[in-house]
């Protein structure tokens, strides 16, 4: 099956996204918890006015979707900033160097497949270029190790969803050569020998923050 990764570029681009999202989300996953524009069948929130949409489109059809929320688009989500801490990171790291992935969405024929990892690699790309030096996201417990072997680390405690469901939060950062080699990060491959930080955005996040990075892959589990 082929496809194209791309980002969205247009209104009707982000409404086949938002389509896409509520498709999957709401009639597949029903995940009734989260808001969307029931009317229309789209789901979107205020952080896509100025995040950046990656999405993979086979023809005419999405089939996979990421956000990438990043302090060089514009400030973040008041809940977002809360829910990870980030005023906290902030007095450390400029606002401008970290990001929120989410929304990371492929379509049921497509998941066995290496679409996620693709959509993935385009949020570290993209990152890197705009100088992004931290990432946050938040996962369920069955895809936590996927993620630890991308290279995020759980770095606070686990929070509950007003569903119920259980969520770690955890944060990459993108140039730390020494543990994306320890992990066997796909991204390693991608990151230029210059932008190697020796590990100093995961010694601020221990150090100055007192946050434990958790990066074992039965250690938080």
């Amino acid at each position: 099956m082929s496809y194209s990764i791309k980002i969205a570029s247009s209104k009707e681009d982000k409404e086949a996204i938002f389509r896409f999202r509520y498709k999957v989300y709401m009639e597949e996953l029903n995940k009734r918890h989260i808001a969307a524009d029931h009317d229309h069948k789209m789901l979107f929130d205020e952080a896509d006015k100025y995040t950046i949409l990656y999405y993979a489109a086979n023809g005419n059809d999405v089939i996979g979707t990421v956000r990438s929320q990043r302090g060089t688009e514009g400030m973040f989500l008041a809940n977002d900033k809360i829910f990870f801490g980030i005023d906290v990171f902030d007095a450390h790291i400029d606002c401008c160097e970290m990001a929120i992935v989410d929304r990371l969405i492929v379509d049921q024929e497509y998941r066995h497949g290496s679409l996620a990892h693709e959509l993935m690699l385009a949020t570290y790309l993209g990152g890197l270029e705009v100088g992004t030096r931290i990432c946050f996201i938040t996962c369920d417990e069955k895809l936590l190790q996927m993620y630890q072997r991308y290279g995020f680390r759980v770095y606070a405690t686990p929070v509950f969803l007003s569903s119920g469901e259980k969520r770690y939060r955890m944060v990459l950062m993108l140039c730390d050569r020494n543990h994306l080699q320890k992990v066997r990060s796909p991204f390693l491959r991608h990151l230029p020998e210059s932008l190697d930080d020796g590990g100093e955005c995961a010694s601020i996040i221990e150090r100055e923050l007192g946050f434990k990075l958790v990066d074992e892959f039965t250690e938080a589990a």
